[in-house]
């Protein structure tokens, strides 16, 4: 890892818009347990016992909105990056010494890896937390209805007591930051302008939903359904990862292609 991009994943993962997308992540999907902790003891005097916690988790993300807003929270480490570096002229000394396809790779990595945090990192906080105090999900405890029984995870919930599909939702919540961080760095080299580059995301992302919405039969490539795919809609188990690394690769192949325009004369 080259010198420059460790300052660039410094300064992202460090930054005021990772703690920010963190923060917010953190509250948006644990308020509504906290709650009903909270109003559960006043009533009962004890603290009160969680169901199966994959159950727990999907009902976080879907009750609470996070997975609607999330493209915003991830493009806000590391989206304006080349915005930045293009408009202050400082990519004029950063291209003196290393070459523009290194640069392109570069800022395209440190985007991709700080957005996925941005995603991953609260996601995680709640599946670790639910976990600890929910149930897990073996075969012989079930007389509860587990939410993954009629869905793509059926085969496997029972895996570490329902950790594989745990460590699946993970690696599915970073690479939706990656993807939408990276859209952000994408819309940058088109247009650097900053508000474009953070608010264009979130544009894309709700017209993408409400068509797969409107039409029905495409619900399963809304981007809606992609950090938790717990529907009952959805194609396959290997779906979801095959659909974002294929978007994930998109987007690069679009932004080099911007990227290298951009800075043809620079």
């Amino acid at each position: 890892m080259s010198k420059s991009l460790k300052e660039r994943l410094k300064r992202t993962i460090f930054s005021k818009g990772m703690l920010i997308s963190i923060l917010i992540g953190v509250l948006m999907l644990s308020w509504q347990t906290v709650m009903r902790e909270i109003s559960y003891y006043s009533k009962y005097g004890e603290n009160i016992k969680l169901g199966i916690f994959i159950d727990e988790i999907y009902n976080a993300h879907t009750h609470s909105g996070y997975d609607f807003f999330a493209p915003i929270f991830a493009v806000l480490p590391a989206a304006i990056i080349f915005c930045d570096d293009y408009n202050s002229g400082y990519i004029k000394n950063i291209l003196t010494r290393t070459n523009k396809k290194r640069y392109i790779k570069e800022i395209f990595l440190c985007s991709s890896i700080a957005g996925g945090l941005a995603i991953f990192i609260p996601t995680t906080i709640n599946v670790v937390v639910n976990y600890i105090l929910g149930e897990k999900n073996f075969a012989h405890n079930q007389g509860f209805t587990s939410i993954l029984d009629d869905t793509i995870f059926a085969n496997i919930q029972y895996i570490g007591g329902g950790v594989l599909v745990a460590i699946m939702i993970l690696i599915l919540s970073f690479l939706f930051g990656a993807i939408w961080s990276n859209i952000g760095l994408l819309i940058s080299a088109i247009k650097p302008n900053r508000y474009l580059t953070l608010s264009v995301p979130f544009a894309i992302f709700f017209a993408i939903h409400i068509v797969c919405y409107k039409i029905g039969s495409i619900l399963f490539l809304s981007p809606m359904n992609l950090i938790v795919p717990l529907e009952n809609f959805i194609p396959s188990i290997i779906f979801p990862f095959v659909y974002q690394i294929s978007i994930f690769i998109m987007v690069y192949i679009a932004f080099y292609y911007f990227a290298k325009r951009r800075i043809k004369d620079v």
